[in-house]
């Protein structure tokens, strides 16, 4: 199957909702997760993707009725930040709440819910694996709330299908920031709870345990973040953005094509 040009030209919108009630997962639908520091790119590589997938006409031979939803829970215009453990939990529970409901089955054939071939997450429970062990390291989250809302979105992260870490460096990262806000306001920016050299280093080097497949080591445990491996991208050298895309484009295409006779177009029995 040919590869699309990559580009992230922008012609379509994409569907990014904050809840997935009134949607169900195809049979043979992924779930896939896009996760990573902030200012690496990751909505610019969602977007590229589902614009290269749709336009690609062998893929949507195969998946003619192709529909998608880009999951995104943002509770900061909802929640104080002054409470880093209801906060990081509400965004535990949301990821959970939404990955189980989609994958539920119909109980009545009359009802009608939007049928889904792909969830994006941005963000979900694999990242929230790693923001509750930084969280902790920043003396934020106790241990025990820690792993109050590690065993939850552990939990959620066996709903996932795959996931994707779209990795920067926390210099590359903050100069992105310096450059957008200084583009913006004229000013350099202040400095915030997580964009700091501090804060990004230590969620930095617990995405890197990810890449290697390396356990996070506590006194008396070793602790897997996730629990499968990952496809790991790194957006902090300059000019990598083209050649991630078309990694992540033959990734995610490679699952969404049915690979058995067993199904039909839309996981449709034979």
């Amino acid at each position: 199957m040919s590869n699309p040009k990559m580009g992230g030209n922008g012609k379509s919108e994409i569907k990014i909702v904050s809840s997935l009630d009134d949607c169900i997962l195809k049979e043979d639908g992924h779930i896939i997760e896009v996760f990573g520091p902030p200012k690496s790119g990751k909505t610019w590589q969602i977007k590229n993707l589902i614009d290269s997938l749709q336009e690609n006409p062998e893929f949507m031979n195969l998946r003619p009725n192709f529909n998608y939803k880009v999951l995104k829970i943002d509770l900061k215009s909802q929640r104080s930040k002054t409470n880093r453990y209801s906060f990081h939990r509400s965004i535990a529970e949301a990821h959970a709440y939404n990955l189980r409901r989609v994958r539920l089955r119909k109980k009545n054939a009359d009802v009608n819910l939007n049928e889904l071939d792909l969830v994006i997450a941005d963000r979900g429970p694999i990242d929230d694996n790693h923001w509750a062990f930084a969280l902790s390291i920043e003396g934020e989250l106790s241990e025990e709330q820690r792993d109050s809302c590690f065993a939850l979105s552990r939990e959620a992260e066996g709903l996932v299908n795959a996931g994707i870490l779209v990795y920067v460096s926390p210099e590359e990262a903050l100069s992105r920031e310096n450059q957008i806000i200084r583009e913006k306001t004229g000013h350099d920016r202040r400095i915030g709870s997580v964009m700091n050299q501090t804060s990004l280093r230590n969620l930095c080097e617990l995405y890197q345990l990810t890449q290697v497949g390396i356990p996070y080591k506590e006194e008396r445990r070793e602790i897997m973040l996730a629990r499968r491996p990952v496809l790991f991208v790194d957006t902090t050298p300059e000019g990598s953005k083209e050649v991630n895309a078309k990694k992540i484009y033959d990734y995610v295409l490679q699952l969404s094509v049915p690979t058995t006779e067993e199904y039909k177009i839309n996981g449709q029995t034979a």
